[in-house]
């Protein structure tokens, strides 16, 4: 299970790079949440940067923090 938590770890950043090269990539959203985990990785223009929420939340409300 820990190797295959690393290799999505992975996918989900290599896709990010790739993302972030398209035209219009400073408005897109990307978010990570791995099913059953506690975890997720939100990237979005109404997000700060290099920041780490601590709050509780749902898929519908860290979708709506991205908007």
């Amino acid at each position: 299970m820990e190797g295959s938590l690393i290799d999505a770890n992975m996918g989900a950043y290599y896709m990010w790079i790739n993302q972030s090269r398209l035209a219009g990539a400073s408005q897109s959203r990307f978010l990570v949440w791995l099913e059953g985990q506690q975890h997720a990785c939100a990237i979005s223009p109404t997000l700060a940067g290099g920041t780490t929420s601590t709050a509780s939340a749902n898929l519908w409300q860290v979708l709506e923090w991205m908007r």
